[in-house]
């Protein structure tokens, strides 16, 4: 039997996201990580987690994880019925904020 993970360059990634108490912001980093790669707001706590999915990828360096974040973020929009549990209301449909109407 041989080590396929360690002769292979490229190797699953397990993306994971995670969202405030609040439930209206998000992080996203690699289940492995100690901290966050991107997050909606800097200083909010994250400590729900919400989703997670597999990546293959060369080098997670070459990951762009605020555009991945907001990739998922548009991709919940568009399934919000399986996201019940996170507020998307101020979310667009490309996973930006919406502007705020005072």
């Amino acid at each position: 039997m041989t080590n396929t993970t360690t002769k292979n360059k490229h190797r699953k990634l397990l993306i994971c996201i995670y969202t405030n108490q609040a439930r209206n912001e998000f992080a996203i980093g690699l289940k492995e990580d100690e901290n966050f790669r991107a997050m909606t707001k800097v200083d909010d706590f994250y400590t729900r987690f919400v989703d997670a999915f597999d990546e293959m990828e060369v080098d997670e360096k070459e990951i762009d994880w605020k555009q991945k974040l907001k990739n998922w973020i548009a991709s919940a929009k568009g399934n919000e019925a399986i996201f019940t549990e996170v507020d998307l209301s101020g979310w667009n449909e490309v996973g930006e904020r919406k502007e705020l109407i005072r």
